[in-house]
């Protein structure tokens, strides 16, 4: 089951290429005080969160670097269609999501390499260098979105065709795998127990998104962004890739165990998303 992770993101990647123009990059231009604060956030802000709290929480070697992992992964395209129910600005998250997704693979393996060698240290069984992380990883998400733009800007007609479908069926492979590790996680002992987990790192899981998308409001009230750009940058900044996450940690360093902090934050993340939603849908579009 291991090449489904590789697979959907590759797929998700592509079709968020083929939604994706030149302009929503130039846009990162103009709305440079959201953007600057956004890719901030995702960038900087979740990593240093993450090791700050796996710290705190005196949190295992594996669970610790799993923390780190799903807050190196900026989030992907579920986070474009959460910012459009919540009614926040749909044009910034997906330039938000282009800009974070197509640099990813330069800044996930440099946070995933510190992690392995702040909290594995010596123990670490698993080395892995730059470009070798790099060079999957931008195969599997810089390069399917590129793919997707030249597909929606020569064959416009296919982009429209294949969008949906390669999102659907991604999607249903992605939660088959999260049903398949969550139920091997339930039958496990020890630190690949689903209980185990759990305790120990559902609240650190939890405290992430909160903290992360607490300084996104906070910092969008500061810069006196209007309420529908707050709102996007709140999920931008609090939603991770947990898909990225599952294939870092299953595929490229073959240790399931760094999946677990990802497998707690699909749920804690769609609770978090849910609440910005409701806002979202009071307020309406008169902010």
């Amino acid at each position: 089951m291991n090449w489904i992770p590789t697979l959907t993101l590759f797929a998700m990647m592509l079709a968020l290429g083929m939604t994706l123009q030149v302009s929503d990059f130039r846009r990162l231009m103009v709305l440079r005080r959201a953007v600057a604060l956004g890719l901030t956030g995702q960038l900087v802000l979740l990593p240093t969160v993450a090791f700050g709290l796996a710290h705190a929480f005196s949190l295992p070697a594996t669970q610790a670097i799993g923390l780190v992992l799903i807050a190196a992964c900026p989030g992907g395209v579920v986070s474009n269609v959460l910012t459009k129910l919540a009614r926040g600005d749909v044009a910034l998250s997906i330039s938000l999501t282009a800009a974070s997704s197509v640099v990813a693979f330069v800044t996930v393996p440099f946070l995933v390499g510190l992690a392995m060698t702040v909290f594995a240290g010596e123990d670490r069984r698993i080395e892995l260098g730059f470009g070798e992380m790099a060079a999957p990883l931008f195969l599997t998400t810089a390069l399917p979105v590129l793919a997707g733009m030249l597909v929606l800007r020569f064959w416009p007609r296919w982009a429209a065709r294949l969008h949906r479908p390669l999102l659907g069926i991604s999607t249903a492979l992605l939660m088959m795998l999260l049903v398949g590790l969550t139920i091997g996680m339930l039958r496990s002992a020890a630190e690949l127990s689903l209980a185990s987990l759990f305790v120990s790192a559902m609240l650190p899981v939890m405290a992430l998104i909160a903290i992360s998308m607490l300084v996104g409001l906070a910092g969008a009230r500061l810069l006196r962004l209007d309420g529908a750009t707050t709102r996007t940058i709140a999920i931008e900044i609090g939603l991770q890739n947990f898909n990225l996450a599952l294939m870092i940690a299953m595929v490229m360093l073959d240790e399931q165990r760094y999946a677990g902090p990802a497998i707690l934050y699909l749920p804690a993340m769609f609770l978090f998303a849910g609440a910005v939603i409701v806002v979202g849908r009071m307020k309406g579009e008169h902010d």
